[in-house]
């Protein structure tokens, strides 16, 4: 259980520094991609790119469930992986979902 206990947190973690250094890389990468610019301007926007944290990239960022903290399986409508709807949906307790049978 500790170590679901961490991982909840390192995802945290990282979410928060995307956040923080969102408008920076996009900044950046902006001006690198600009191919108006001069190529002193460019590397310098390059440079400055390649120095912030990698752990702040928004594909580092995992999905993950909001009740039991797993990451597979996790349904972006919901925020829950598949067990948990199931689960609460066979109770009853997720309006709008049911059971189909054909």
């Amino acid at each position: 259980m500790a170590s679901r206990v961490y991982l909840l947190i390192k995802d945290k973690r990282k979410r928060r520094l995307y956040l923080k250094y969102e408008i920076n890389r996009l900044f950046y990468r902006s001006i690198y991609l600009n191919r108006g610019l001069s190529k002193e301007i460019r590397k310098y926007a390059y440079i400055k790119l390649t120095k912030l944290p990698k752990n702040c990239l928004n594909n580092r960022i995992k999905n993950r469930c909001v009740l039991d903290n797993g990451s597979k399986s996790v349904y972006r409508n919901f925020k829950m992986s598949r067990f948990k709807i199931k689960d609460l949906g066979s109770k009853g307790l997720i309006n709008g979902l049911y059971n189909s049978s054909w």
